[in-house]
């Protein structure tokens, strides 16, 4: 996110380690308003999805980049990556259990 432009969010430049650390960092009002909209995106995925254990509400910036925001629940980077590797997953161990079932 470095180097995007996103006004909202003072273009993701919340200060200057060299220039009162991070803890001045931390308490940039941009920072602090992206840091509620992730947490908020975090709470709609637990809220929703089968898969949040796995992912844990997924990347903040897959879905500022996606969306255009932070605090949305899932994302093509979710349906795509996570949730279609994991239905693939579980679909070839039903599969390769049936077939012992069926061997046995």
């Amino acid at each position: 996110m470095i180097g995007a432009p996103a006004r909202e969010y003072s273009d993701f430049v919340f200060g200057n380690v060299l220039q009162g650390g991070p803890e001045n960092m931390l308490r940039h009002p941009a920072f602090r308003r992206m840091r509620r909209e992730a947490a908020a995106g975090r709470r709609r995925c637990a809220r929703s999805c089968g898969y949040y254990d796995l992912c844990l509400g997924g990347s903040p910036g897959n879905k500022y980049f996606e969306t255009g925001r932070f605090d949305v629940d899932e994302t093509l980077y979710c349906r795509l990556v996570i949730k279609q590797t994991v239905e693939a997953t579980l679909a070839h161990l039903e599969s390769r259990a049936h077939q012992e079932e069926t061997v046995a």
